[in-house]
């Protein structure tokens, strides 16, 4: 089985930027925080979980229909927050706020296919575009000031012109990450 999720990437130099949050919680918590590794950070629209392999491909021509029927666009990756929330932070993450519908329409449509076509369930939870960087072990943390001093910061404005379905493999370390197609917005 291959564990699976689709997700749009971050340019370089917003990922850089957000090493500003880690370094803000690596601080304040040490070996409690778990960054994700620079250049390792994307949004994540739709996890898969445990897949069979031999669904990749048709798969991924199925989630080329809903793609293509959306045209690129830009999001803008701002501000900070937690969840559950600041005051009991378990996640750590950079916020998106212009393009944020166009993520949220995008990955229900990705989830609509992959629900009707591959019987993946839904998440209960609703759709929060978002960029985790790091998690929090042991004890939730109290990341307010972290998260208020960090609301207005711009991180960056990235083009989501493709999503990629990535293969994670885990290990003791950081996840293996491999990309399995590419999926581009806008070419139907």
């Amino acid at each position: 089985m291959y564990r699976l999720f689709i997700a749009a990437d971050l340019r370089r130099d917003t990922d850089a930027r957000l090493d500003e949050l880690t370094a803000a919680a690596s601080r304040g918590w040490g070996r409690t925080f778990r960054p994700v590794a620079h250049g390792r950070r994307h949004l994540t629209l739709v996890f898969l979980g445990d897949t069979d392999p031999d669904l990749v491909k048709p798969m991924a021509r199925d989630l080329r229909e809903v793609t293509a029927a959306e045209s690129p666009f830009q999001m803008r990756v701002e501000g900070a927050g937690a969840f559950p929330t600041p005051q009991r932070a378990r996640v750590l993450w950079g916020g998106v706020s212009d393009g944020a519908d166009r993520l949220t329409n995008l990955a229900e449509g990705l989830v609509e296919v992959l629900t009707q076509k591959y019987g993946l369930r839904k998440d209960d939870r609703s759709f929060h575009p978002h960029v985790t960087v790091g998690r929090f072990r042991g004890e939730p943390a109290d990341v307010s000031e972290i998260v208020s001093s960090h609301a207005d910061r711009l991180w960056g404005i990235d083009p989501v012109e493709e999503v990629l379905l990535i293969r994670s493999q885990l290990s003791r370390g950081a996840p293996t990450y491999t990309v399995m197609e590419k999926l581009s917005l806008g070419f139907g």
